[in-house]
């Protein structure tokens, strides 16, 4: 029994051939020649073959628009629209589908992962590596293990960084509707800090492929899970994308801020393939507000005679230090 989508079985076809148009083609294995026979290899910059790749892609390009997914070319970019979610515990996922975990979960989309994963494809990105463990050398003892001792060290993600925004809104004073955007950052908020997720890359992991019981063919196996993007480290790595930060191997870290909008809302995802000028503002924003709190957290250890490893509140957090 095949249960995979026979449409992204065709998106496919069209798809790992194409990974964004400046890739260089895939020469193909040659067809045994009868004897004497010349062999004239195609030129890619005919103007022919230029024509069925430009047509190639216009046709993958609105498969997607009609499955709900706009894949930009030129900007290296695909959005989606999702609604937000109604989590009641600590988010584990940014995105999932209706068959996911909406009790841990930021955004919901009806959209199937593996049409989203096509764009990916489309665009050239490459299978990453997932968040791994090793165990530490030697292995503390039972006693530093209790005193709060690690006794595993996390391998981080690795793989193309993506960049995402939400746009959506909100009825100003006039009560005409105005839109607003913003780093999906800013609306996880981080538990040990109180305040908007800082420092975090996310990760393009792809997916796998695999039967759903032993003896059935391979599917995208995203497609059942429903889980798109975590916010944790997840394994195995039947997710799309994932964070990487090094707080993510904590599950309940991360919660909504107050500029989320209310439940149901509808939302465009965007996810970029470079970084974009808003990201890189609120980077340097950030680091500069950190930078400041560092400041004052020192002179604040400084005038009260202390050795100036004070932070907010008194003390720096473990996860400042760490940075």
């Amino acid at each position: 029994m095949n249960h995979s989508h026979p449409f992204f079985a065709a998106l496919l076809s069209l798809a790992l051939p194409m990974s964004i148009a400046a890739q260089e083609p895939v020469p193909e294995e040659p067809a045994p020649q009868e004897q004497g026979e010349i062999d004239t290899p195609q030129d890619p910059s005919d103007p022919e073959s230029q024509q069925k790749k430009a047509e190639a892609v216009a046709a993958l390009v609105k498969a997607l628009a009609d499955q709900g997914v706009e894949l930009d070319l030129e900007n290296r970019r695909v959005s989606l629209e999702v609604q937000v979610g109604r989590p009641t515990d600590p988010l584990e996922y940014l995105l999932i589908t209706p068959r996911g975990k909406d009790h841990e979960a930021l955004l919901v989309t009806e959209i199937q992962p593996s049409m989203l994963n096509a764009a990916f494809l489309t665009l050239g990105l490459e299978k990453g590596t997932n968040a791994s463990t090793k165990d530490i050398e030697p292995m503390p003892t039972e006693e530093e293990i209790r005193a709060g001792a690690p006794w595993f060290e996390v391998i981080p993600p690795e793989g193309q960084k993506l960049f995402f925004s939400v746009e959506w809104s909100v009825e100003g004073e006039n009560g005409e509707l105005e839109q607003k955007r913003a780093p999906i950052e800013d609306w996880i908020l981080d538990f040990s800090t109180e305040r908007p997720l800082e420092e975090c890359e996310w990760i393009y992991l792809g997916g796998r492929m695999g039967p759903l019981n032993r003896g059935e063919d391979a599917v995208f196996l995203t497609d059942y899970t429903g889980d798109l993007i975590s916010l944790c480290y997840r394994d195995p790595a039947n997710h799309l994308i994932t964070p990487r930060h090094e707080k993510a191997n904590n599950d309940d870290i991360w919660w909504l801020t107050n500029v989320v909008p209310e439940p149901g809302t509808i939302v465009k995802l965007s996810i970029d393939l470079e970084e974009t000028p808003m990201h890189r503002e609120r980077n340097e924003r950030v680091k500069k507000e950190r930078a400041e709190r560092e400041r004052q957290a020192f002179e604040e250890a400084d005038s009260s005679g202390g050795d100036g490893d004070g932070g907010e509140g008194g003390g720096t957090s473990e996860a400042d230090n760490d940075r």
